[in-house]
């Protein structure tokens, strides 16, 4: 229980700092999305397997996770060979988080990915795509065999009432590591002190 309060702080602190970087508290009856953002976001739920011979059905490919903030949707993306990304349904993002020199965001990247088998019993085989609703959040597994999803409260996952808290945990922990590295390269960027 104390974990899950730990969590949903967790969550209520990321979301303050997303809505500090799209500038809005007012929440919306619908998502504005860039063309880019759905154009990437697209092109990753179709993606399919490299080896013409696969038939896992549950082996992900890639994986989703997608906040339904008040502001914009953030879409937390890993790949089965490790790479991770954010982005923003109103613009930018956080790329390359699982590439080198970022063993950590690699690592999580890889063990949310090799988790998503055990979740695909859970979900929905589906064709369509939406974002999900504010303050919900939804997951899409994406394997040879096609795209699986489902939609929760996000407050059920932080109080972990759904049987999808353990993969949301993980989808947490390659969050953290995205935001540290963005941290840190924020830091890199700013000027010193004695410029």
């Amino acid at each position: 229980m104390v974990k899950a309060k730990i969590l949903f702080l967790i969550t209520l602190m990321f979301g303050s700092f997303l809505g500090k970087l799209f500038g809005a508290d007012v929440p919306t009856a619908a998502y504005k999305t860039t063309d880019l953002y759905s154009d990437i976001r697209s092109k990753i739920l179709a993606l399919k397997s490299e080896k013409p011979t696969d038939t896992d059905a549950t082996r992900a490919i890639a994986v989703l996770i997608e906040l339904g903030l008040p502001q914009a949707v953030v879409t937390l993306v890993s790949y089965d060979d490790g790479g991770a990304s954010m982005y923003f349904s109103s613009g930018g993002g956080i790329i390359g988080a699982g590439e080198l020199p970022h063993p950590e965001a690699r690592a999580a990247s890889l063990k949310l990915t090799a988790a998503a088998p055990s979740f695909v019993s859970l979900m929905t085989k589906t064709e369509k795509f939406p974002l999900p609703q504010i303050n919900h959040t939804r997951f899409y597994i994406v394997t040879p065999k096609g795209v699986y999803t489902v939609e929760v409260r996000s407050d059920d996952l932080a109080a972990n009432n759904s049987p999808l808290f353990p993969f949301y945990l993980l989808g947490d922990k390659l969050i953290t590591q995205i935001r540290l590295i963005d941290e840190a390269s924020q830091k890199a960027k700013a000027p010193s002190k004695g410029s």
